[in-house]
């Protein structure tokens, strides 16, 4: 028994292009000239025979920069020691330098003293003397108008330092 089979469906996209093929104009085929493949054969079996000759050349160009660099690390290993020898000295001498650091409270007795020292120097300029009602912030910053700033402090509050100092003296 055989089977009757039915071929099978072509699809509706295939019937379209042959369609559009049978309206088409003839094309023909572009023919490519014969190519002699042993010509290649010639070429690579010369490149492989230059090849050697190449690499002798590019061995040359190569020795001379390496003599090149030679030379560089010839002249500049000199230099490198002495940096090596100037930073030991500096590690050495900052160790050293570092004993004579100030303690903070050291540091702190010092700028306390100066200033006090730059309070004197104003009181000095202005011709006052140190008081406890003395404005030392408006003294802290001693500009050509330091006179004017002081009287002006004295005007403005001298109810409150007037009465301050009567209350100090027992007065």
């Amino acid at each position: 028994m055989t089977e009757n089979r039915s071929p099978p469906a072509v699809p509706p996209s295939v019937v379209a292009a042959i369609k559009a093929f049978e309206h088409a104009s003839k094309v023909n085929p572009k023919i490519f000239p014969a190519i002699d493949a042993t010509a290649f054969a010639k070429i690579g079996k010369d490149a492989l025979r230059v090849f050697p000759a190449i690499q002798k050349q590019m061995a040359e160009q190569l020795r001379s920069w390496a003599e090149l660099h030679q030379r560089i690390q010839a002249a500049v290993q000199p230099l490198q020691q002495e940096f090596a020898r100037v930073a030991e000295s500096v590690r050495r001498a900052s160790a050293y330098l570092e004993s004579f650091r100030l303690s903070p409270e050291f540091q702190r007795l010092a700028k306390t003293l100066l200033v006090a020292g730059q309070r004197k120097e104003a009181l000095d300029r202005i011709g006052l003397l140190p008081h406890a009602s003395t404005p030392f912030q408006i003294l802290d910053d001693a500009g050509e108008d330091l006179r004017e700033r002081v009287e002006a402090y004295y005007r403005e509050n001298w109810d409150s330092i007037n009465q301050e100092s009567r209350s100090d003296s027992g007065h």
